[in-house]
């Protein structure tokens, strides 16, 4: 039951499945949005299709009012980028746990990453249109 042939030639919402996900979040079909991509994230095997999923179900979490489920979600996302050596998901995803869940080690985890890929915070959005830098002022 695993697919394969996605895995190599598409990536990220390229795919149909997670383009149809993303479609019904914008909708506000958050159960269906969020059905589609945990099966996603079981069928595939592509980082950034996984990555994409878990950030689509901490988003369909937060909508439906699950507390405990986001963070768990993101951290999902933050491993799969990490391992995948994605840099720039790994800032974006990390500033996202840090909004949702503040913590002294997220902050600090922001703030090396910044440092090392030499990006300006109030230049890297999230994706509900705050920054970095708005995110990093609110949790001092």
């Amino acid at each position: 039951k695993e697919e394969r042939s996605w895995d190599v030639w598409l990536t990220g919402i390229q795919h149909p499945a997670l383009s149809c996900a993303l479609l019904y979040a914008r909708l506000h079909q958050w159960p269906i949005a969020a059905e589609v991509a945990s099966e996603l994230i079981t069928l595939t095997n592509q980082p950034l299709i996984r990555i994409e999923s878990f950030r689509l179900l901490a988003r369909c979490s937060i909508a439906t009012g699950v507390p405990a489920e986001p963070a768990k979600q993101l951290t999902c996302a933050l491993k799969e980028a990490e391992r995948a050596r994605y840099v720039w998901l790994v800032m974006q995803i990390t500033a996202e746990l840090l909004k949702l869940a503040p913590s002294a080690e997220m902050r600090d985890k922001l703030a090396e990453l910044l440092a090392r890929t030499k990006t300006k915070p109030e230049k890297i959005y999230l994706t509900d249109g705050s920054t970095v830098a708005e995110i990093l002022a609110k949790h001092k």
